[in-house]
């Protein structure tokens, strides 16, 4: 199994504390917490499989909200499960590209179910991969013997 990459994007340290803590606890991950969207855009190279934003950055350097961030992430498209966290409703009329969860107190289970779902989707296209290159392997040694073959008979 391998490890997921786990972004949480979240000014609260109280909050990136609870988090990095429950996800290492429970999955085999890295998570790197970032304070503000910039710090997290500059270290996407890294490619993460999820990435928890929270909507109210306030300590945001670069300015802007959680939903902007993901909407780059989106534009970018890169393949990156994306979930935004609030602790307030939001009226958010287009939720394409994007999860929404909001902070609770059955939030937790959520995330778990979240994090289950991303490791379950990477070891889908890990074994997925895996399969396609055997396919692959198998099938250049078979069209290998095969011009072999012609290659004699034409002789």
């Amino acid at each position: 199994m391998r490890k997921l990459r786990v972004f949480v994007v979240e000014d609260d340290p109280f909050y990136q504390l609870f988090l990095k803590e429950l996800i290492e606890s429970n999955y085999p991950a890295d998570v790197y917490v970032f304070g503000n969207g910039g710090d997290a855009l500059r270290k996407i190279k890294l490619k993460p499989h999820v990435i928890f934003v929270d909507y109210h950055l306030s300590d945001d350097k670069s300015r802007f909200n959680g939903l902007e961030l993901i909407n780059l992430l989106n534009d970018a498209e890169l393949p990156i499960r994306k979930i935004l966290l609030t602790g307030s409703e939001l009226d958010i009329e287009n939720k394409k590209g994007f999860e929404f969860l909001e902070k609770s107190e059955t939030s937790v289970q959520e995330v778990m179910e979240k994090l289950h779902e991303s490791l379950v989707l990477e070891d889908m296209a890990e074994d997925s991969n895996s399969k396609f290159r055997k396919v692959m392997a198998v099938s250049a040694v078979f069209i290998t013997a095969l011009v072999g073959m012609l290659m004699l008979a034409i002789k």
